[in-house]
C-alpha cells in the first residue's frame, strides 16, 4: 500500500495530523503537504501552487 496526505487545517502543524493519519491508516506516506486557512487566501496563491507541485512531483512515476 502507498499513500500521500494532503492535510487542511485553520492552523495545526500538517506533521501533527500526518501522524494521526499515519497511525489511523497504518500505512507512511510517501509525500505529504499541509495547508493552513491562509494559503487559500488570493495573495497566497503561489504558495498554494507550489505547495501541490511537492505532493504531485513526489507520485511515483512523476519526475520533479
Amino acid at each position: 500500500r502507498q499513500a500521500a496526505f494532503i492535510t487542511i487545517s485553520g492552523d495545526t502543524k500538517p506533521d501533527k495530523v500526518v501522524k494521526d493519519m499515519e497511525k489511523t491508516g497504518k500505512v507512511a506516506p510517501f509525500a505529504f503537504v499541509g495547508y493552513a486557512e491562509r494559503d487559500f487566501l488570493p495573495e497566497n496563491r503561489t504558495v498554494y501552487v507550489e505547495k501541490l507541485k511537492s505532493v504531485l512531483n513526489g507520485l511515483p512515476g512523476n519526475k520533479p
